[in-house]
């Protein structure tokens, strides 16, 4: 973690422009490094789940961006860009705004300019799976689909309200027999060890990504050390 940690700041010759792949790159795995270093600091089991996951999805985002940059980070940019045009548009149906008016032009003038397809829409990324199932095919070795299932199928119960999931949150036998406490949850030990094992996984295989897709030799010394040293251990 801690030599993670030293790959940034980092300083790139780049735009301000957020179609910079040079600085979106680097600037995808700095966020995977910031939920791992608040998974550390998780209490819940709940919010150690959430974290998990949106590591995932931002390394499975990274790596399906470095296959084509030039031509997947432009429809990642588009669905960006269509999701905040229709929350503004439901803002405004209830009288208030998500989107400044020179914002929004600007924005439906990117879209108007940005790929489209042969019906006239445009094109955006697909979805989670399909982007972790095309990495898959050209970087084997990444393990995305493993840990697909383990980062973000499995936490699904946590994210989302499910009866087992909810029970994290509660203490039986406690302080009598029969008694249900909610909001006072035993200590998770075994739990904590397992998300962190996973989330340094996600951390070493995103800057894996960053490394092939960049060539910025200090993530891929990162990733060997962590290799090294039995996953974290």
């Amino acid at each position: 973690m801690e030599m993670a940690k030293d790959l940034f700041p980092i300083q790139i010759v780049g735009s301000a422009k957020f179609d910079d792949w040079n600085v979106l790159a680097p600037a995808i795995a700095y966020r995977v490094l910031e939920d791992i270093e608040q998974l550390c600091l998780a209490g819940s089991i709940a919010a150690r789940a959430c974290l998990c996951r949106s590591a995932f999805d931002h390394t499975a985002t990274l790596a399906w961006l470095s296959l084509a940059p030039d031509n997947h980070v432009p429809k990642w940019i588009a669905g960006d860009t269509i999701q905040r045009l229709k929350a503004d548009d439901h803002a405004r149906r209830m009288g208030r705004t998500v989107l400044d008016p020179s914002t929004r032009t600007e924005m439906e003038r990117e879209l108007a300019q940005g790929p489209q397809t042969t019906g006239g829409k445009p094109q955006t990324m697909p979805d989670l799976a399909s982007c972790v199932g095309a990495v898959h095919e050209r970087y084997p070795q990444w393990a995305l689909d493993q840990l697909y299932v383990l980062t973000y199928r499995q936490h699904s119960g946590f994210l989302h309200p499910t009866p087992r999931g909810l029970m994290s949150s509660v203490a039986a036998h406690w302080p009598t027999e029969g008694t249900m406490t909610i909001g006072a949850p035993e200590p998770d030990v075994a739990n904590m060890k397992a998300h962190l094992d996973l989330g340094c996984s996600v951390l070493a295989t995103c800057l894996a990504v960053l490394s092939e897709a960049t060539g910025i030799p200090e993530a891929d010394r990162v990733v060997a050390t962590y290799q090294e040293s039995d996953n974290g251990e």
